[in-house]
């Protein structure tokens, strides 16, 4: 598997690495306002199922990832 075909979902800091090299790179509504610019997307806190979102959207649905900035 190569990172273009990988999804990350992270929340903090230690998570932005991650988010930038992952094909999808995901933050939590409640991460830091840095490490949502470094997302492709964001989705709901953890309080409102935003790794269900997530899954339910981009693996399971018919959404498209957002383009790479």
């Amino acid at each position: 598997m190569t990172p273009v075909s990988t999804i990350a979902i992270g929340d903090n800091w230690n998570d932005a690495e991650m988010i930038e090299a992952a094909g999808l790179g995901v933050a939590m509504g409640h991460a830091p306002e840095g490490v949502r610019t470094k997302a492709e997307y964001v989705c709901g806190t953890a309080e409102k199922e935003g790794v269900r979102e997530v899954i339910e959207r981009f693996v399971l649905g018919t959404g498209q990832p957002p383009a790479r900035r």
